[in-house]
């Protein structure tokens, strides 16, 4: 014989469950670029936010322009030493040459031929000017 205890019962009930678990994790940017300067110096500006969306031809960094133009001034000298270095010496080829015709003998014949000078100051003004398109 079974004995009559009273026993519980729960009705089913009938609504909609959403099925959630949570994870812990982190996400990434579907792009993101790493940029790595050509130039150091020290940042004068920085007028984007980290993180922020970027366009191509943004401005990302402004770098102190003081060293580079300071460099610039100084192969500008140095194109300019250099053009009145080549100047003088066609000059004085000129004068050696004119002196030789009137008199002879009153320059030194290496005088006259030297070209070497006049190439080695010419190859210098153009390493300059090339130091300036860079």
């Amino acid at each position: 014989m079974r004995p009559n205890f009273p026993c519980p019962v729960s009705h089913p009930v009938q609504r909609v469950v959403t099925d959630y678990v949570e994870f812990t994790g982190r996400t990434d940017a579907v792009e993101s670029v790493n940029y790595r300067p050509p130039v150091t110096g020290y940042l004068v500006k920085m007028p984007f936010k980290e993180g922020s969306e970027v366009k191509a031809g943004d401005l990302l960094f402004e770098v102190d322009p003081r060293p580079y133009q300071a460099q610039l001034d100084q192969a500008k000298s140095q194109v300019t030493l250099n053009e009145a270095e080549l100047a003088l010496a066609k000059s004085t080829l000129v004068r050696y040459q004119e002196l030789d015709k009137t008199t002879p003998g009153a320059v030194s014949k290496q005088a006259l031929t030297s070209t070497g000078r006049r190439s080695s100051r010419r190859a210098r003004l153009d390493a300059q000017r090339k130091s300036l398109e860079v």
